[in-house]
């Protein structure tokens, strides 16, 4: 697939355009791994989908994070119906690392409670022999949808971000460069405050994730959605993965709030400036008490 966005992105970037067309490739092949992860879950059942779907050390978060294969192995599926369908996707310009994300709907299977709603977000990454397979997935619960959002098509797809560096940086490099991103977010956010701190360092388009709401794209609707939201602090970044290009990678790791802890999962992109931005922030609260 060929667009000229792409090809002059990539001229002045100095990518080559059949990099450019690599990337634009692999990109498609992870919306449609997405779309055929969601078929698996509606015709053979959520955790047959799952592990067929996760990496080794693919996490579901329950809140805390889980490992997928641990958490559905064995398991009966459940008499629900649970599908999704991507919206926005990203990836690296290795084509080795992207996320996607958009909404759910979980219903039984046959007569019983209404539908229940919410937004998925999932990290993947590339496997050895060329399959996809999630580092990550992380769902938030929201009302129903005040509309229906269009699926993801090609025509959305912005040439994926480059680093000066990028196609000679190593994944470590990158990944202590993200690292030094995650704690410098954390540094600032206990110095003014998390959104402060998340929206200096925000993608254009910029997205968050809360549960009981829709999500917020762009600074001004995340920083009335984070308004919202109880105090959180002492962000602690438990992993980071970075794509072999250093332009993509991902976070997760842990925060506090007078109710307990909760987790949080964050992708972030790295320009031609070098400079790391958010492109989507999600958290799982901390889980309520039992009674």
């Amino acid at each position: 697939m060929k667009r000229p966005a792409v090809f002059l992105a990539g001229a002045l970037l100095g990518a080559a355009p059949a990099a450019a067309q690599r990337a634009d490739t692999a990109l498609v092949s992870l919306v449609n791994t997405e779309r055929a992860f969601s078929a698996a879950s509606r015709d053979h059942g959520v955790p047959a989908a799952f592990l067929a779907n996760a990496a080794d050390s693919g996490l579901v978060f329950t809140p805390a994070p889980t490992r997928a294969l641990e958490q559905y192995a064995g398991r009966p599926a459940p008499p629900v119906l649970l599908t999704w369908y991507p919206v926005a996707a990203k990836i690296s310009a290795a084509g080795d690392m992207g996320y996607t994300t958009g909404p759910f709907e979980l219903r039984p299977a046959t007569a019983g409670p209404p539908p229940a709603y919410g937004h998925y977000s999932t990290v993947w990454k590339r496997q050895p022999d060329g399959r996809w397979k999630f580092l990550a997935d992380l769902g938030i619960p929201h009302p129903r949808p005040a509309r229906t959002l269009a699926g993801w098509t090609p025509a959305d797809a912005p040439p994926p971000a480059r680093t000066p560096a990028a196609g000679t940086m190593d994944a470590e490099a990158a990944r202590a460069s993200l690292l030094e991103a995650e704690r410098a977010l954390a540094a600032d956010a206990a110095e003014r405050g998390f959104t402060e701190a998340l929206l200096a360092r925000g993608a254009e388009g910029v997205r968050v994730h809360r549960e009981g709401s829709e999500p917020a794209i762009g600074a001004e609707a995340a920083r009335a959605l984070l308004a919202r939201e109880p105090a959180a602090s002492g962000w602690t970044t438990a992993h980071a993965e970075a794509a072999r290009s250093g332009d993509f990678g991902y976070a997760h790791g842990s925060f506090r709030t007078a109710d307990g802890v909760g987790s949080y999962m964050r992708v972030w992109e790295r320009g031609a400036d070098g400079e790391w931005r958010v492109v989507l922030d999600v958290t799982a609260p901390p889980p309520r008490p039992r009674g």
